[in-house]
């Protein structure tokens, strides 16, 4: 049975995460390390609509420092993906080029159908029950920092999914605005 370690970095709205995991041909894997850095990325991105050159630099940081522990623990592959933050900044291609350039990452960004789909397969593998509780009608709700997404299930069947582009980062910044 072979083993090995794979990365997988998510840069979203609020953190940048690491996880490493010990992977092998039999079995799920097993998580050996966790990361996380609070980077408040889509504060700037969902209000101002592009993300500034010193969060540029934040992001290669925390990148670069990720990197350190992924060469630590000898990781094979590192997958790279950001989510709306870096989806929705005008200035995406080049936050892009310029992680590409200072960290030596690719970063895959994911369209929103992908990110649903990583998190409804993520709960769906983390809730042992998972199969028991969408035989009745089921509403799964997930909160993020720029969206909120339904996903509802009846008689085991998937019955639809919708977003909403309004998470608890982008309800904070309309707030802010309104108060001032």
């Amino acid at each position: 049975m072979s083993k090995k370690l794979i990365a997988v970095i998510d840069i979203g709205s609020l953190t940048a995460r690491l996880k490493i995991f010990e992977v092998s041909t039999k079995g799920k894997p097993k998580e050996i390390e966790s990361v996380c850095k609070y980077t408040s990325l889509g504060a700037q991105s969902y209000k101002q609509g592009a993300i500034p050159a010193s969060q540029i630099a934040e992001i290669c940081d925390c990148l670069n420092t990720f990197d350190i522990k992924c060469r630590e623990y000898l990781v094979s592959r590192v997958f790279c993906v950001a989510t709306s933050a870096i989806r929705d900044a005008s200035n995406r291609d080049v936050v892009l080029e310029q992680v590409r350039i200072r960290t030596g990452f690719r970063i895959d960004v994911l369209d929103n159908a992908m990110e649903r789909y990583y998190h409804n397969m993520a709960v769906k593998e983390t809730m042992t029950d998972f199969k028991t509780i969408i035989e009745n009608g089921t509403m799964i709700l997930d909160i993020g920092a720029g969206s909120m997404q339904a996903t509802v299930y009846n008689k085991s069947e998937f019955v639809f999914s919708q977003n909403t582009v309004l998470g608890s980062l982008r309800i904070s910044s309309l707030l802010s605005d309104i108060q001032s």
